[in-house]
């Protein structure tokens, strides 16, 4: 029988796609999100970092690198995007895929929105990590298979 790609890997590429889309200028910030039910059969929501809709689509940031990380991001987050558009009251077991662990509002919003686990590729804030787990959201980093 054939290696076959695992599901991870193929929300991640989906979601480092999407990410691509993004009209952030911050180096390694074109964030994408795609949420999944549990069993794989359904892409529930996707997003991007960006402008809001109807926006000019441009980003405040001007290089200065002190700035990241301490300046207020004027983008919608990939995690807001996809939230958004997510039909949070389904039963659904639901997995989100980012490409940055979220930030100190994202995580939040991840929970009340009932997503059930986070599969992330890489590490922005560990302590936003931490307080998905304490808040019962399964969390893991993804490990290319």
């Amino acid at each position: 029988m054939m290696d076959r790609i695992s599901w991870d890997t193929i929300w991640m590429l989906l979601a480092r796609t999407i990410g691509s889309r993004s009209t952030c200028n911050v180096p390694d910030r074109n964030v994408g999100c795609v949420i999944v039910s549990g069993d794989n059969t359904k892409v529930l929501a996707l997003g991007y970092n960006g402008s809001a809709k109807g926006d000019d689509n441009s980003c405040e940031y001007d290089g200065d690198t002190t700035k990241v990380g301490s300046s207020r991001c004027t983008c919608v987050h990939a995690e807001m995007n996809a939230l958004t558009k997510l039909d949070t009251s389904s039963v659904l077991y639901k997995k989100m895929y980012l490409t940055l662990a979220p930030c100190n509002l994202c995580w939040k919003l991840i929970v009340n929105a009932g997503i059930n686990e986070v599969i992330y590729y890489e590490t922005h804030r560990p302590e936003n990590i931490e307080k998905l787990k304490k808040a019962g959201v399964k969390v893991r980093q993804y490990e290319n298979s």
